[in-house]
């Protein structure tokens, strides 16, 4: 007779909560949400890289190869080498490089300049352009955050506007302004 008693009598010990922590249901719950949790993780990290290249012909100018490489923690500017065939410049008080060209503004990506150079007789030195382009190596590296200077937010949300621009003067003091216009292209997703 005890036993009959003791086989209905209600299970008091075991709540529904310790019932439901000791089913499968939470461990499965728990897996499911881990993993739609990193397949989030994942998607921010792919597109939190970004590649660009560029490439262009114009006015004996040719670029080929240059690549523009936006990360979560880095910059990377990776000009192609510039190759001149037209007639070589001399020029004076230069700058020479990359811009972003936002209406008429040209704001700096990387440049190469020389101000009021002059020999040791007081005289003005000229650069020929041919010589700039071959040895200058516009490439640089920056960290990306809020301080970020030439690869900023803004510069890489009109980076389809990157030229290449020649500004100085040459030997008679004449205006030289030679911009050329940079194809770029997306390559990540």
């Amino acid at each position: 007779m005890k036993k009959e008693n003791q086989a209905k009598k209600p299970d008091r010990g075991k709540s529904k909560v310790y019932k439901f922590f000791n089913s499968p249901v939470p461990i499965i719950v728990v897996l499911i949400l881990f993993s739609v949790g990193l397949m989030v993780y994942s998607r921010f990290l792919i597109k939190s890289t970004v590649l660009y290249s560029f490439s262009g012909i114009e006015e004996g100018f040719w670029f080929s190869n240059g690549t523009i490489f936006i990360g979560r923690d880095l910059n990377y500017f990776g000009d192609s080498k510039v190759k001149y065939t037209g007639k070589d410049i001399k020029l004076y008080n230069f700058e020479v490089g990359f811009y972003i060209k936002d209406g008429s503004v040209y704001r700096e990506i990387s440049i190469m300049s020389g101000y009021d150079v002059k020999d040791d007789e007081g005289e003005k030195l000229g650069a020929s352009l041919v010589e700039i382009l071959s040895s200058t190596d516009f490439s640089f590296t920056e960290t990306h955050n809020s301080d970020t200077l030439y690869l900023s937010k803004k510069n890489v949300e009109n980076i389809e506007n990157l030229v290449f621009r020649v500004k100085g003067y040459d030997e008679k003091d004449k205006e030289i302004n030679i911009v050329v216009p940079l194809e770029v292209q997306k390559i990540s997703k």
